[in-house]
């Protein structure tokens, strides 16, 4: 089957995406000779081969030159297959398998990609990179397929600079353009390194982004973006909040990393529809709000439906995601300061968070992710927007308990933790100690959550005590 053109006794539809990526399905009915198995049979080649094939988001395995990969005992009925391959652009179809034909695929996956970062020291410079658009602020870790690119960097009151680099498969090209006191004094710097996590980005740049979706694609997915934090000491609590947050108490958490920002409705569509999961219920009179608001926090999930999120991510990731515990959280909530009463400190949070500041607002009430400035440690909406489940168990005194290191709540109990205020509550819930209580089976309008992604020393301990 090496000739990808030549077919007969068969019948052919071939679409063709802007150049790049072509699939041709071949259905061929079953030779009355030839015994079919029960179900139905998917082959897929690709090009190139050894390519990973996802039915309904589980990995069922690689294809392989001149074979293929060949899937028997398929329920009859619409499935989704995707194929994906490191530093290739994957493909992404929704198949129908019925038991009396064969399903033959041939795709071929996206050219070889590697990304571009372009920054400048002014602040208000256009940035212009021909054959993919113009950007008015910084391009960070831009997907792009291998090539030569001319990148024109432009402020508003000095000389354009203009350059020409190349982007490497699995590599990032970054450009960074120092303009100097005037306009002779231009000093560009470009700088090519591999990508060692496409998931984790950098605090001090700004959210990463697949087109107009927050997130970063991996595997063929659409997943959040993780900020890494170290390990350390910090007060935990609050002795002027209620009695659940007291006393202040010294805790230790190992490092971990945690999503910069809410999971959003695009992120968890992606694991909806990889695997079959029922989309979450809208609010009333939001319009549509799961479809029609990818960017904004997802909403109407139970802590348990947060956890099926979690363990996809760890299938789709090849490493362990969980909700954070309590600790956790408030540990990134307060961004490396001391003793203070929001992830800002002690200003009034207006501007700074989605709250109940008069009234409730007409239409959609959240926000998108991102809209406020992040924490010291570069994280968005840690106050404000949604509730979001932490992995604990509630008890009002579990802070006298004295535990000091990595602290996980209760062994027991009926109600899990949420953290963080939400667009509903006034600005007391947007303090960092703040603890709410929920039934682990709540779905609201002000609830959703964000992920971490941590150690395999402590993801065992996580496992182990997770609910049934």
């Amino acid at each position: 089957m090496s000739n990808w053109n030549t077919w007969s006794g068969s019948g052919r539809l071939l679409f063709m995406a802007l150049g790049v990526v072509v699939v041709s399905l071949i259905v061929v009915l079953a030779d009355q000779s030839e015994r079919v198995p029960p179900g139905g049979v998917i082959i897929v080649f690709t090009d190139p081969a050894g390519a990973e094939v996802l039915l309904d988001g589980v990995l069922r395995g690689t294809t392989e030159r001149e074979v293929g990969l060949r899937l028997t005992g398929i329920e009859p009925g619409r499935h989704r297959l995707l194929v994906r391959k490191k530093w290739f652009r994957p493909v992404e179809r929704a198949i129908t398998v019925t038991p009396d034909k064969r399903l033959v695929l041939h795709l071929r996956l996206g050219r070889p990609i590697g990304y571009l970062s372009v920054r400048s020291s002014s602040a208000d410079a256009r940035i212009e990179i021909r054959g993919l658009g113009t950007y008015d602020r910084e391009v960070y870790r831009l997907e792009v397929p291998v090539g030569k690119y001319e990148i024109a960097v432009k402020p508003p009151r000095q000389k354009p600079v203009t350059q020409a680099v190349v982007v490497e498969m699995g590599r990032e090209t970054e450009v960074y353009v120092d303009f100097g006191p005037d306009a002779r004094s231009a000093n560009v710097k470009r700088a090519r390194r591999p990508v060692a996590r496409l998931d984790e980005g950098r605090p001090d740049r700004p959210l990463l982004h697949t087109g107009e979706l927050v997130g970063v694609r991996v595997n063929g997915y659409l997943v959040p973006e993780l900020i890494s934090l170290p390990g350390g000491w910090f007060l935990m609590g609050s002795e002027s909040g209620g009695e659940d947050e007291k006393p202040v108490h010294k805790v230790y958490v190992d490092g971990f990393a945690i999503g910069r920002v809410e999971v959003t409705n695009a992120q968890y569509k992606a694991f909806c529809d990889a695997t079959g999961h029922t989309y979450p219920r809208d609010p009333e009179e939001w319009d549509h709000y799961f479809i029609n608001y990818p960017n904004h926090p997802v909403v109407m999930v139970s802590w348990n439906d947060a956890m099926a999120y979690c363990q996809w991510l760890t299938a789709v990731m090849g490493r362990t995601y969980r909700l954070p515990t309590e600790a956790e959280w408030e540990y990134a909530a307060r961004g490396g300061l001391v003793g203070k009463t929001y992830p800002w400190g002690d200003d009034e949070p207006s501007g700074r968070a989605c709250y109940l500041e008069d009234q409730v607002p007409l239409g959609v009430p959240t926000m998108p992710v991102g809209s406020y400035p992040p924490n010291g440690y570069g994280l968005y909406d840690m106050a404000g927007n949604v509730w979001e489940w932490c992995w604990d168990w509630y008890d009002v005194s579990f802070y006298r308990s004295g535990r000091q290191r990595n602290p996980r709540g209760a062994p027991e109990g009926t109600m899990k933790v949420a953290r963080g205020g939400a667009w509903l509550y006034g600005p007391s819930s947007l303090r960092c100690a703040i603890r709410l209580k929920l039934a682990p089976d709540t779905k609201h309008e002000t609830v959703g959550f964000r992920v971490v992604a941590v150690r395999e020393e402590s993801a065992g301990e996580a496992n182990g005590s997770r609910e049934r």
